[in-house]
This record gives structure tokens, sequence and C-alpha cells, in this order.
């Protein structure tokens, strides 16, 4: 049964139910966590994750303990300039003696990267899915497989311009990837200087804004995920918009909510929606999903 639609997410709902709507869900490390118990589908635990991977391949154990201990004193409290530089100090070191080393690692962590059979795990990226059929496009910060498995469309990252623009041109499905996809190591963005690679790709760049400008974002997940260099990046630019820019909004717990919504630096098109619990989630978003549509890729005999 589709639960009653709450007034706060009424503009949500309205603008999925429309013939071709203009929406971009943006999927965070929450739902992947959520999904599949894994503590290195977290930005921090996945760095954790290359420590251990570093100490069994070439690492000392004691310099493996003074480096997580020194990238844990980074997240708590988290501060991200100090996050992103033990993250490029990690990225470097699985990147030696060659990028095979790190192709070898995100195989590790990744390949096996599965949402847990319990339906309440599941739930979220079959809610995603509907979304998705829908009509809306997902695009992620994750390097998973996670959406590509639910929904059966592939992964474009941000390297790939040219498919990255038929997804948000409609010519193509696709999993949008803005940091990176496993299966494409040069894809993958971690620490400081790969930031600064996808940050000063400005083609990129260009479709990231074109996207911001015709589309409506919600963002599912993300924690603080709109603080990185990336997002934080459009998210600073947007404001020049003003109020003109299309409404965006931010599904999260309450406790985050509220520190979203007190932020200053809160572009003014943002609204910050509340939720009890993680578990509450799936609900939030089966309300405002329209029933599936065959559309827009429709296999014909």
């Amino acid at each position: 049964m589709t639960p009653a639609l709450s007034p706060d997410l009424m503009p949500i709902a309205k603008l999925l139910d429309r013939s071709r709507p203009q929406v971009v869900v943006v999927v965070g490390t929450g739902v992947a966590i959520n999904a599949t118990g894994r503590a290195h589908a977290s930005w921090l635990g996945l760095l954790k994750h290359g420590i251990r991977h570093l100490v069994q391949k070439q690492f000392q154990a004691e310099g493996g303990k003074k480096l997580e201990a020194s990238l844990e004193a980074a997240f708590s409290p988290f501060n991200l300039q100090s996050a992103l530089q033990h993250a490029n100090l990690v990225e470097q070191a699985l990147n030696t003696p060659d990028e095979q080393a790190f192709a070898q690692w995100l195989e590790s962590a990744f390949a096996d990267f599965k949402a847990r059979k319990e339906e309440k795990a599941k739930a979220p990226l079959q809610v995603l899915r509907d979304l998705h059929e829908a009509g809306a496009l997902l695009l992620t910060t994750n390097y998973d497989s996670l959406l590509s498995e639910i929904t059966g469309v592939p992964p474009v990252t941000w390297e790939e311009h040219a498919d990255f623009h038929r997804v948000i041109t409609r010519q193509k499905a696709g999993i949008l990837h803005i940091h990176g996809h496993w299966q494409r190591p040069s894809s993958i963005v971690l620490g400081r200087s790969s930031y600064d690679r996808v940050v000063a790709d400005a083609d990129l760049q260009q479709l990231f804004r074109t996207l911001w400008l015709d589309w409506s974002w919600i963002y599912v997940g993300c924690g603080d995920g709109v603080d990185d260099p990336n997002l934080g990046c459009l998210l600073e630019w947007s404001k020049g918009w003003g109020d003109s820019g299309l409404p965006d909004f931010f599904l999260a717990r309450d406790d985050k909510a509220r520190e979203i919504a007190a932020r200053s630096s809160k572009p003014s098109n943002l609204q910050v929606i509340g939720y009890t619990s993680h578990d509450e989630l799936p609900d939030v978003l089966r309300s405002v999903t329209p029933t599936a549509r065959c559309w827009p890729f429709v296999p014909v005999d």
C-alpha cells in the first residue's frame, strides 16, 4: 500500500508525476551502507579497507596502524581538508607500484559487494529502481554496482563525457557515477589529487552545471557528501542564481536535516526534509513515486 503523502513531499511528487520528469536522484553512501552492511561502503571505511590491503601487500603493520589512527583523527571531528590529504596518501600508496595494483584493490573491495537478502536492506534500492523506471535519473557518488544491478542499466562515469551527455539528454540509459566506478579505475575520485582532477575537468563541470540548471535534484543518503570538493563546488556556483534555481530537496534523518537546514551556506533553492529513522526512507521515497512507466526505454519486437 502506498503511504500517505505528507505536505512537504507534495512538490517532489508533482515533479515526478510529469510525463518527462526533470528529476535527478543523487544517491550517497548512506544507501550503500544500509543495503550492504559493509563498513567500506563509506568513504572512511573504504580508506581503512585500503590501509588493511596495503598492510597485506607492502606496508608494515605498525605503519598501517599509525596511518589508520591519523585517518581516524581527521574524521573525528570531521575536517574535510585533513581527510582529503589523508585520502590522498592512501590513494597514492594503493597506486604503487603501478595502476594495476590499484585495480586489484578495487576488485577486492567491490567484486562481491552485494545488497543483503533481507527485505529491509533491499527496499531502498528497489524504490530507487522504481524512480528510475518512472523517468528520474540516478546519479551517485558511490563506486559500487548496486544501482546498475537493481536497474539493469550500465554505469557511466564522469570520464565518459559523450555517454554522460547521452544519459542526461535521454539518448542512453545509465547510472551516472560522478566519482567513478570500480571497474574503471582511472575514474575513481578518492583523495585530493583525484578530486582536483574532476573539478578541473571543464567539460564535465559544464555538463554538471547544465544538469543543475535544467533538473531538480533530490539528495538521498548523502549525509556530509554535499561538502566534498566536487558537489561543494557546484553548490557554491549555484548560489549565483539566487532564488531562480529549480527546487532541490535534501532527504535526511531528522538530526542531519536540522543541521543542513541551519547552515548559512545552504543554497536558497535547497529544501530540507527530515524523517525519523533510516528504516523510514523507503516509505518516504515510495510515497512520491508514481506508477512505474515503461517510458523512456521500451524494448520493441
